[in-house]
């Protein structure tokens, strides 16, 4: 999603610059990780879902004062964009009834040899590989700099409302990754 021009990503500005007057970095996000476990308000029109529980794994990074990164819950499509599994029907391009429950879950995790690992986080329904969306327990630092220049782009590019736009995941670095494989092990490698 989001890599060719039949299936862009499109912008959702914040609320007060998109038609629907939507709040995404509130409304969708908390569709996908939200931490509240009971039923949402009859008015929301989401049904129950599984929430978003912080791994005990994560890796963080931590320098003085020690407690300066926490346990973020990273999202794909972001929650930015019309294709969020967090938007509702119909203005949604993505739906997930459940949320995040509905997304693939991993874990980024750092081994006891000190390399770092993106897992199946097993605490949720083993991945299908037909998700359209990700949800990830990781590093509050490296979930917020890896999306730091987007409000750059976004300026930068004039994007309004609904305006279509492409982006390149990283794919070929997995290259090789078979994932009709029951245990799935691939190694990032450098295009």
């Amino acid at each position: 999603m989001g890599k060719t021009r039949d299936n862009p990503l499109q912008y959702i500005p914040p609320k007060g610059r998109n038609h629907l007057n939507y709040a995404p970095d509130i409304t969708s996000r908390d569709a996908i990780c939200s931490r509240y476990r009971g039923k949402k308000a009859t008015d929301t029109g989401w049904v129950p879902r599984k929430a978003f529980v912080p791994h005990l794994r994560t890796a963080l990074y931590h320098t003085i004062p020690l407690l300066d990164d926490e346990v973020n819950c990273d999202e794909f499509p972001f929650a930015s964009t019309y294709q969020s599994a967090g938007m509702k029907i119909p203005e949604g391009k993505n739906p997930a009834p459940n949320g995040g429950a509905d997304c693939i879950q991993t874990v980024a995790a750092r081994a006891d040899d000190g390399t770092e690992h993106l897992l199946d986080d097993t605490r949720y329904d083993p991945p299908a590989f037909t998700e359209n969306c990700g949800r990830s327990s990781m590093s509050g630092k490296v979930n917020q700099g890896s999306m730091s220049r987007f409000g750059e782009f976004a300026r930068q590019l004039r994007l309004i409302d609904e305006d279509r736009y492409l982006l390149d995941p990283g794919n070929a670095w997995f290259r090789g990754c078979d994932t009709s494989k029951a245990d799935l092990v691939c190694t990032m490698t450098k295009p």
